[in-house]
This record gives structure tokens, C-alpha cells and sequence, in this order.
């Protein structure tokens, strides 16, 4: 049951005991291949937990832009500091 390398999506038929090509198969057929995987295993298990979805990546992309907003709002507070002083110097202060 190798799925064929070709880039349009596939269909494993189980009556013809092959993978077609979905643009052949008439509206009929997709929507019985639809209702066919609503019922599958898999469908149920991602679909149907009330876990919440975790992407572990995202979560530490986010972690990461909070460090950076930190360290640039540290940063800007330090500069506004340092031109507040030069501006006082020029003008006499």
C-alpha cells in the first residue's frame, strides 16, 4: 500500500485496493471517503479529547519574544536615560 510520490491528493480506495486520485472521484465518492475518515481512530483521538492543544514550538516562540521584549524595553530605558543626561548637559544642567 505504497501512496504514490505524485503531489495531487490521494485516496487509498479499499474496494479497488489502490490510491486514486481525488480529482477522480465523483462528489458521491468524496463524500462518502469524508464520512469514512470522520470515523477513523485517528479523527477521534485529535479531535474528540477536551485536552487543550499544545504546540511546543509556538509556546517557545513566545517565551522567546517575551525574553527579547524585556531586554529591549531594558535596553530603551537605558538609552532614553543616557539622552535625558546629554540633553541636560547641553543645556546646562
Amino acid at each position: 500500500m505504497d501512496k504514490p510520490t505524485n503531489f495531487e491528493t490521494q485516496y487509498f480506495s479499499n474496494s479497488k485496493g489502490k490510491w486514486i486520485p481525488v480529482s477522480d472521484m465523483c462528489d458521491e465518492h468524496i463524500r462518502r471517503a469524508f464520512k469514512k475518515i470522520l470515523k477513523t481512530d485517528w479523527y477521534a483521538q485529535h479531535f474528540t479529547d477536551n485536552a487543550e492543544y499544545k504546540n511546543e514550538r509556538l509556546e517557545n516562540l513566545k517565551n522567546l519574544t517575551e525574553v527579547i521584549r524585556n531586554i529591549a524595553k531594558s535596553n530603551y530605558d537605558d538609552i532614553y536615560d543616557k539622552i535625558i543626561d546629554m540633553e541636560n548637559k547641553l543645556n546646562g544642567y
